[in-house]
């Protein structure tokens, strides 16, 4: 008895006959994660629509890996899609890529005729949250970094705890930062470093960003900055995220600024320095103790083209304090910008918000208030419905609209 059998008969797929221009934009809008090689979107208005933009990215690069196995055409078209954009995450998987790279480059350089898939690379995340041999891996990130002479973004967030532990972490920061050649620094438009578990050495961290002399987004909230900033060559520089009073120099390009608020530190020196160039400022409050007002008065005082203030809190309770005290917002402001990074608020944080917001002075150019949060929204509509229908008709007497987090007005 013949108990083989035959294998399934695999199903032949016709795609449609079109441009090789067509199909490339097919699978490029397949795995698209919106402005996610745009340097300025570096800095994300609200703090967890950068964890939602993370996931949709992990979800991108696994669709990529699929598409580069269908046929050796969807291969050549997809390769440059796939390596766009590199996220290393887990220390094990550095040598295969390190290797795989390595051997495309060379033979690149040598045939002097094809590009090797680093070309293609325009973002770099370093956000290793597990490794293993850690001296191995941080050779490969830096022959991985040398392969990659395009690079536009890249972001420096290492969480491992055996990086953390290593008695000669600094040394391996230090490796790192030196595998940027002159050229790839060059090519840099934004740098983000976490600082909250690793940090550079301060004269390290000053030797890379001198060489950085294109940059126009850096964001370093939780590093402290050198102190001889000044000498920088940051006369691109647009946007900035820091929580350190240092000496930054002129920075004639600077528009957006980023910073927190706190007891120990207040962003008035930043403000008195860069004030008047200032478009766009997001101000992130941690505690009850600083007030909001004290903070947009000087917003008023010191920056006179301001278009948009963005405020992000831990609890709606800051605005619902200024009663006494009330929030004058600066007079040229569009967009007022919120978001609480808390979840699951009770209603009466809402209503201390719209309290807050009913004793706001606003200025006739004020176009509407948005929530920047997509969390914030979705508790208002489905817990908070008569909080919400509240705060509109609040809002409506003062002839405002409120939008969500996508620009929509909320009805």
């Amino acid at each position: 008895m013949n108990t083989t059998r035959r294998a399934p008969s695999r199903r032949v797929l016709n795609t449609p006959d079109l441009p090789p221009e067509i199909w490339m934009e097919i699978l490029r809008q397949a795995t698209l994660v919106p402005s996610i090689l745009d340097p300025h979107d570096v800095l994300q208005v609200s703090l967890r629509a950068g964890w939602d933009k993370v996931q949709l990215y992990r979800q991108s690069l696994v669709t990529k890996r699929y598409l580069v196995r269908v046929c050796r055409q969807w291969h050549a078209w997809s390769v440059p899609l796939l390596y766009e954009s590199i996220f290393l995450g887990k220390g094990s998987s550095l040598p295969a890529l390190r290797d795989a790279l390595m051997k495309m480059f060379q033979r690149a350089d040598n045939s002097g005729e094809v590009c090797s898939p680093g070309w293609w690379t325009k973002r770099l995340d370093i956000a290793l949250r597990d490794m293993g041999r850690t001296e191995t891996e941080v050779e490969c990130i830096a022959d991985i970094i040398r392969c990659l002479p395009n690079l536009s973004i890249v972001n420096f967030a290492i969480t491992a705890q055996q990086f953390q532990r290593h008695s000669g972490r600094k040394d391996l920061i230090l490796y790192i930062l030196q595998s940027f050649t002159r050229a790839t620094l060059s090519s840099l438009r934004a740098v983000t470093w976490d600082g909250r578990v690793v940090r550079p050495d301060p004269d390290d961290w000053h030797a890379f960003l001198e060489g950085a002399i294109n940059i126009r987004v850096l964001r370093c909230p939780h590093l402290g900055m050198t102190q001889n900033m000044s000498s920088l060559p940051f006369t691109s520089l647009e946007s900035l995220s820091i929580n350190d009073d240092c000496s930054t120099g002129e920075l004639p390009s600077l528009r957006h600024l980023v910073t927190d608020v706190f007891l120990r530190f207040s962003p008035q020196p930043l403000f008195e320095r860069h004030g008047a160039k200032l478009e766009l400022v997001q101000l992130h409050f941690f505690g009850r103790q600083p007030t909001i007002a004290h903070v947009l008065a000087m917003l008023s005082r010191f920056c006179p083209k301001l278009l948009r203030v963005d405020i992000t809190v831990g609890t709606w309770d800051l605005f619902g304090r200024q009663v006494d005290e009330p929030i004058l917002l600066p007079p040229t402001v569009r967009v007022l910008g919120l978001q609480n990074i808390s979840t699951q608020l009770p209603s009466r944080e809402y209503k201390n918000l719209f309290l807050g917001l009913e004793h706001v002075q606003y200025g006739t150019a004020l176009h509407y208030i948005q929530f920047i949060d997509r969390g914030n929204v979705k508790d208002l509509r489905q817990k908070h419905p008569r909080v919400l229908t509240r705060g509109l008709e609040i809002l409506a007497h003062k002839s405002l609209e409120l939008r969500d987090h996508d620009g929509v007005v909320i009805r």
